[in-house]
């Protein structure tokens, strides 16, 4: 992939950029705030980042500058779903509960993680990590789809 090739130096250049980027994207969060529709924003940054995915697959190893410019629209996407998400709890949820739906769902992410960079790593093992980041970024931009499209999403917590 386009990222074996980089030493620790390209991986700082990637993270910095993908975290400046996230702070960047929360900033911009921030100025829209109540004018969010909130489903779509949640589907429009599963699939930016699902198509920075995608593109980061299908990169030829000389594309570490394109990985980066892609690496800051992902890490601009980054807030768009979990901060939207977390206001959509707040919502659904009555205050005395709050914190432990919060914790609940922390966890669920928490013990998913581990779980999906083991099968991540057991697929790219076998398919090699580019088909494997091209096949997630493609899984991905489905599940944006299927979210924006779903009956039971539409106008939900708006």
């Amino acid at each position: 992939s386009v990222y074996e090739k980089q030493r620790v130096e390209g991986a700082a250049v990637v993270e910095t950029a993908f975290a400046v980027d996230t702070l960047a994207g929360s900033y911009l969060r921030g100025l829209l705030g109540s004018k969010i529709k909130k489903v779509p924003a949640i589907a429009a940054s599963i699939g930016l980042y699902g198509l920075g995915t995608l593109i980061t697959g299908l990169l030829p190893r000389s594309g570490f500058v394109f990985f980066v410019i892609i690496s800051v629209f992902m890490g601009i996407s980054i807030p768009f779903y979990h901060g939207v998400r977390t206001a959509m709890l707040q919502m659904s949820f009555p205050a005395e509960l709050l914190g432990r739906i919060m914790a609940l769902s922390m966890s669920i992410m928490r013990f998913a993680m581990p779980v999906g960079l083991i099968l991540a790593g057991a697929f790219a093992e076998t398919i090699g990590v580019d088909t494997w980041f091209a096949i997630s970024g493609i899984l991905a931009m489905v599940l944006a789809f299927v979210i924006v499209r779903s009956p039971s999403l539409k106008g939900c917590c708006e």
